[in-house]
């Protein structure tokens, strides 16, 4: 099997990842142009905000979930806040794109 592709388990030049507050992990997946979402396996009911504390044996579900392909690419950036809120700053256009906890697609730009 390929490690680099476009399937659900693969990734394609991987610039900025990021955690929520639940432990799961964001890929910003440059050359397929989205951002993969990797659901943490053994979720604690703590909230971690941006610093989790992973017990010894965290794991994540291998088959990532593709959360936005809304990419503006090349990222140089990715903070997700308190609230779960993304943000992917876009140096080449000059702006953050931001999108809300639940949404899959930009629900604002700044510019």
């Amino acid at each position: 099997m390929s490690t680099t592709g476009s399937a659900s388990n693969q990734l394609n030049f991987p610039t900025t990842l990021n955690f929520d507050s639940y432990g799961n992990l964001f890929v910003v997946d440059q050359n397929n142009a989205r951002i993969q979402k990797f659901v943490q396996l053994n979720i604690t009911n703590e909230h971690s905000y941006n610093q989790p504390m992973f017990c010894s044996n965290a794991s994540w579900d291998p088959n990532a979930i593709t959360f936005s392909y809304n990419v503006s690419i090349p990222s140089t950036g990715m903070f997700i806040d308190t609230n779960n809120t993304i943000y992917i700053a876009d140096g080449i256009n000059g702006r953050i794109q931001i999108w809300l906890t639940g949404s899959t697609n930009p629900t604002k730009i700044l510019s």
